[in-house]
């Protein structure tokens, strides 16, 4: 049927996952990104368009990464504001999946590694057909980057051919991309888990393990205080590593202290 303004999603362009079957009829199929208008338009979900957590439950192809969501929790940091960019495997990429190796991953890092933050987001959309490989940071922390670049012709490619882009449907909270294979992250030492690390960790004086990690898009800890979003799940589940704005929003021992 028809899209209007009020259709709970948009599908960017298709194509098929079977090799050489194309189902777009656009020029440059999957050089899908809406540059301009689709990253001004991110902003906090109205409930006019689905968020990502949505749109990979409604879809009947990524059953296999709907259950996987929800076992790591990210499926509440996927209803909060983002953006972020989701690379879902579709079931058959699950099905298919031939090296070991990745089955001996911890399930939440594999699925993390599917998942831009909202720095990542940005990048993605700054790729252009033809530009050389990006490196695009992912949600985990012990991964190397992920790289995708676009062919002249439109093709999306991940990791190298690793997987490639079928479709791109616009949420509220970002851009949901299906892949046609899971992606093997590689693997960084795992560096001494310090939340006063970083230089937006903001911690209490009188609790330093009460810090604030700040959550993705545009507004702070403080104003996601004012508009009460502290006691939302996205704030609390954080991005996978721990809650967003524990210090701000009071979750800590040194909670009182915030000014």
């Amino acid at each position: 049927g028809d899209e209007g303004p009020g259709a709970r999603e948009r599908v960017i362009c298709k194509r098929s996952e079977e090799p050489g079957v194309a189902m777009a009829a656009t020029v440059g199929v999957l050089a899908f990104v809406l540059w301009g208008s689709l990253a001004a338009a991110q902003g906090p979900c109205d409930g006019e368009a689905g968020t990502l957590a949505d749109l990979v439950s409604d879809r009947s192809d990524l059953i296999y990464l709907t259950r996987a969501l929800e076992e790591t929790n990210l499926k509440l940091a996927l209803q909060g504001p983002g953006p972020y960019v989701v690379f879902a495997p579709t079931d058959g990429a699950f099905e298919r999946i031939t090296e070991t190796g990745l089955l001996d991953l911890p399930l939440s890092d594999l699925i993390q590694y599917h998942v831009l933050p909202s720095d990542g987001y940005r990048a993605y959309l700054d790729v252009r057909p033809g530009d050389p490989t990006a490196a695009l940071s992912t949600l985990c922390r012990t991964c190397g980057d992920l790289t995708a670049s676009i062919a002249p012709g439109g093709l999306v490619t991940i990791n190298g051919g690793e997987a490639t882009a079928l479709d791109a449907t616009e949420a509220c909270n970002g851009l949901l991309v299906t892949v046609n294979g899971l992606l093997s992250p590689p693997l960084t030492p795992a560096e001494p888990s310090d939340p006063s690390d970083g230089p937006d960790a903001e911690c209490s004086p009188s609790d330093p393990a009460c810090c604030d990690l700040q959550p993705p898009g545009v507004y702070s800890c403080a104003e996601q205080r004012a508009f009460n979003k502290c006691d939302e799940p996205w704030m609390i589940v954080g991005n996978g590593n721990g809650g967003f704005c524990q210090r701000t929003c009071g979750r800590g021992g040194g909670g009182g202290d915030y000014e």
